[in-house]
């Protein structure tokens, strides 16, 4: 890194300030390679990494494109280049002038055509050009007469008053302008956006009370959700839907901490807000009495990992991943064609494929397990510590009394392809994954007799007709996944029902309201 440093022309004492804007010039890479490396434990099968290799790969990465840059504009190398500069310092200081925007007019288009010609040819023209520049009283005249111009009209005063105002009148508005510099303007400028943005808040408020309904006495269902922004929207747009409902905003992990391993993972994952490291595993396991369907599942899900491992094999060895990935690459085209260009039609062929390998089947999470040790302290949870996850989650966000018949617990994630910032898409108090499980998890102990009488002694009665479901919100195309829904009695259907059609018009105004926000994007 030191003698790249070199190479580029960073003199020694601006390492500090050049490295820094190196790490920060790609935000988030710097902070995750510092993490991995201050972190070996987390998946330590995967090549170790270090925050000095980042920044030496990033400064080769900077001085290969100078050398390739300098030597197809000027042809030379960005020795000479730096060697020159130095040397006509007059010339660089025009360019970092024109860089800036410091040129305007026919100063600045003399400047860039100077910079074409050949370098012996530029140093008296730099120089004239420099002093022109500080000379130029037009564009600062300019400048001057289009500030008096914003001024009059923010002030609503017009040409004709303006002709008719004496000098020393004028004179004084221009002074105070200059005096009117960022330091003051600024924070000006801060609170009038704040301001706004209250008055906003406000107006929309007052405006609503015409229209409030009064709340019914016994809501007609509840929801949790994460406190997520784009979940956020998505409350909004439910208690328009249906006034009488109550939604509820807490961490996506719904205050349940844990290590998951799904059907379709080969280890666990931390389903947890980062800095916290979960003590408990759940696994993710076929229903009892869908056995045919599991054994299926089982038997393709071990064909697919066979298959993969037999392929990373022949990637190591060396004519062997030669010939692979040309043997390979023909079909991969097609793969990558349908991902990109027809990503929904690709999705709806592939989803019968894997259903026909890995057919879908109903699964349960198990949490009771006694048994201790392994990666994580304990497999599940004791009665004591579903009834105190609970206990706590439900008094963190107010909810102590007054139960619907139906309670909705709303996780949320995402998909997308081939994206290197998936799970920024995902839930953050979730360790950047999907919250379903936890959810999913939050559900089954808050359903549970054995949880409600723990509750009951704590001060929460739970009512016997109140029904916990989880269920798990995609925030790319508005989908929810329902976990358990067999479970679901009967005498409930109605309520899902109303609560599906409020579901579906608040997932179709959060759809649009996050479409306008394309515009800015």
């Amino acid at each position: 890194a030191i003698v790249v440093l070199g190479a580029l022309g960073v003199p020694l004492d601006a390492y500090d300030g050049y490295i820094t804007r190196v790490l920060q010039h790609l935000p988030g890479w710097a902070g995750m390679v510092h993490w991995r490396e201050t972190h070996l434990e987390y998946r330590p099968e995967l090549p170790p990494v270090s925050l000095l290799d980042f920044v030496a790969i990033r400064l080769l990465g900077e001085l290969s494109e100078l050398r390739r840059l300098t030597r197809k504009t000027w042809a030379c190398e960005p020795d000479q280049m730096l060697a020159h500069l130095q040397t006509h310092r007059d010339e660089a200081a025009l360019r970092v002038a024109l860089f800036e925007g410091n040129l305007h007019g026919p100063v600045a288009r003399r400047a860039r055509a100077l910079l074409l010609r050949p370098h012996d040819r530029r140093s008296d023209g730099a120089a004239a050009l420099l002093r022109a520049a500080l000379e130029d009283d037009d564009d600062r005249e300019l400048a001057r007469a289009w500030q008096l111009h914003r001024a009059t009209r923010a002030l609503h005063i017009g040409g004709e008053e303006l002709r008719c105002t004496p000098l020393p009148q004028t004179t004084a508005l221009l002074a105070a302008i200059d005096e009117f510099g960022p330091a003051i303007r600024l924070p000006i400028w801060q609170d009038a956006y704040e301001f706004h943005y209250r008055d906003q808040i406000l107006e929309a408020l007052h405006d609503n009370r015409a229209h409030a309904v009064p709340p019914p006495p016994r809501p007609t269902f509840q929801i949790m959700t994460c406190i997520d922004d784009r979940e956020e929207g998505l409350r909004r747009h439910l208690e328009e839907a249906d006034p009488g409902c109550e939604s509820f905003g807490t961490g996506g992990f719904f205050g349940v901490p844990i290590a998951f391993r799904g059907r379709d993972d080969d280890g666990f994952s931390a389903l947890c807000p980062l800095g916290v490291t979960p003590m408990h595993r759940v696994l993710e396991v076929p229903c009892p009495d869908r056995g045919a369907r599991s054994r299926r599942y089982d038997v393709g899900q071990r064909a697919v990992r066979r298959w993969r491992g037999h392929w990373r094999q022949i990637l190591g060895h060396g004519w062997a991943s030669l010939v692979g990935a040309y043997a390979a690459g023909f079909f991969a085209w097609f793969w990558l064609i349908g991902e990109l260009v027809f990503p929904r039609q690709f999705e709806r062929a592939r989803r019968p494929m894997r259903r026909l390998v890995m057919p879908e089947h109903a699964s349960v999470l198990v949490t009771d397990e006694p048994d201790t040790g392994g990666e994580h302290t304990r497999a599940g949870f004791s009665l004591r510590e579903q009834v105190e996850r609970v206990r706590t989650t439900l008094q963190n966000i107010g909810l102590l009394d007054g139960f619907s018949r139906l309670v909705v617990v709303l996780a949320h994630g995402s998909h997308s392809v081939n994206n290197p910032h998936l799970s920024a898409y995902d839930c953050g108090a979730c360790g950047g994954r999907h919250g379903g499980p936890n959810a999913r998890l939050f559900a089954q102990m808050a359903n549970a007799p054995a949880v409600r009488a723990g509750l009951r002694t704590a001060g929460i009665d739970i009512p016997d007709d109140t029904r916990f479901l989880a269920g798990e919100h995609d925030t790319c195309n508005e989908d929810v996944t329902w976990f358990e829904i067999d479970a679901l009695p009967s005498t409930h259907a109605a309520d899902f029902a109303a609560f599906g059609r409020a579901m579906d018009q608040a997932r179709h105004m959060s759809a649009h309201e996050r479409c306008r926000r394309f515009e800015n994007a």
